[in-house]
Parts: C-alpha cells; sequence; structure tokens
C-alpha cells in the first residue's frame, strides 16, 4: 500500500489499527507559505491506544517535526472507525468532542483507495 505523500514527506496516507473500534482523526498536512487549500494532503489516523482524539494528532505532529518537513498540520475533524481486517469491512461514524465532525465521505475515499475495491468501507453520521 503506497506510504507517499507528498513530495517532501514519507508517511502511510492511511495509519489505522486492524480490528476493533476506536478513535480517528482526518489530518489535513500542507508546505508552510503554500495555499493550504490547492496543495493538502489528507492523512487517516486510528488506534486503540489513542484515549483522546488530540493523541493522533499529537503523534502525527511529532512524526511531521522529527522528518524536518516544514509541513503545517490541521486536524479537519474525527470520529470514530470500526474495522475487521479479516472481513474486510471498515465503518466510520461518530464526531471529535474537541475536533468535531471529520467528513466521514472524505475519510471513506482515502481509506477505499488505500485498501481497494475488495473492502467493504460505508460511512454514517450517526453515534458517538
Amino acid at each position: 500500500m503506497a506510504s507517499q505523500t507528498t513530495d517532501d514527506v514519507s508517511l502511510p496516507i492511511v495509519d489505522v489499527d486492524d480490528h476493533g473500534t476506536f478513535k480517528y482523526v482526518l489530518i489535513k498536512i500542507y508546505k508552510a507559505g503554500s495555499n493550504s487549500k490547492e496543495n493538502a494532503t489528507y492523512l487517516v489516523r486510528g488506534h486503540k491506544w489513542a484515549e483522546y482524539h488530540d493523541d493522533l494528532l499529537e503523534e502525527c505532529k511529532s512524526q511531521l517535526r522529527n522528518s524536518s518537513s516544514g509541513m503545517k498540520v490541521k486536524c479537519v475533524g474525527g470520529g470514530r472507525i470500526q474495522h475487521d481486517c479479516d472481513r474486510k469491512v471498515i465503518n466510520v461514524y461518530g464526531y471529535s468532542v474537541g475536533y468535531g465532525q471529520a467528513n466521514h465521505a472524505d475519510t471513506c475515499r482515502i481509506l477505499k483507495s488505500y485498501y481497494g475495491s475488495d473492502y467493504t468501507i460505508e460511512w454514517s453520521n450517526d453515534g458517538y
């Protein structure tokens, strides 16, 4: 699966656990000084270890700081992911209290491009 995000940074587009239900964030990264709308890359991060959505964002910021990339980072929302890699099913739903609800349709497009067409990936605005 692809890991290159931009010409300047090599991070996986998607970094989520294979099994379980956990918080996720949709993160926009862009080169400092650029037009963030035109030159943005979106990352999906979700892990069971994250107690808060902010934990996921801070981990990504740390990875970018370590790469000396000069990239800006913005969380554009969050929610929850239910992932079963054995059945190849992902459900995206809910919201983040701190960052608001991510655009789950955008998240699903990113997940589908990463996991491929043999995965069933759906979203809902229901639940927390």
